[in-house]
């Protein structure tokens, strides 16, 4: 989850069970929070104002850095 501060990465493991698919249960096995590097937190907030090529090739860019994150989550 990447908040509204567009500073970073918010990443959990969480176990979800239920017993009777009316009340869940879960459990916070793990969290952590990944920093953007500096040139995605300069891009962000200017999104919506980049041309149709610059958001094209920028989604890539932070989907590239997302995996990352998770990544170094995962080990």
């Amino acid at each position: 989850m990447s908040g509204t501060s567009l500073d970073g990465l918010d990443i959990a493991c969480v176990e979800f069970s239920s017993e009777d698919q009316l009340q869940w249960k879960f459990r916070l096995m793990h969290a952590e929070t990944y920093t953007y590097p500096p040139e995605i937190q300069e891009i962000l907030p200017k999104a919506t104002e980049l041309t149709a090529t610059r958001l094209f090739q920028f989604d890539k860019e932070l989907a590239e850095v997302m995996a990352d994150f998770v990544n170094q989550f995962m080990q």
